[in-house]
């Protein structure tokens, strides 16, 4: 089931959605600067590896091609600022 009392009075506004099987929530992006440090890398890298095409709830070659350059584009540039001892930062509007 998922919560979504931090979403009410926002319906048709941004949403972020937190679950795991059954049990999860909705809260309006709001609540969250749009911009934050990705603090843990190696972690993001260590999970963009596991990506395994076929467990996507699609068949759609393309979206699996593009799925798949966005991970390896996504790798590099973590790589790249690892490397280079550069902070990372992720940004939504």
């Amino acid at each position: 089931m998922l919560d979504k009392s931090y979403y009410e009075g926002y319906e048709g506004e941004g949403e972020v959605k937190i679950w795991s099987d059954e049990n999860g929530m909705v809260v309006w992006d709001g609540f969250y600067d749009d911009k934050w440090e990705m603090r843990y890398p190696h972690i993001v890298l260590e999970e963009l590896k596991k990506f395994n095409e076929k467990l996507l709830d699609t068949k759609d070659e393309e979206i699996i091609k593009k799925s798949k350059e966005v991970i390896e584009q996504l790798v590099f540039l973590i790589n790249a600022a690892v490397k280079n001892e550069r902070k990372i930062y992720v940004e939504y509007n």
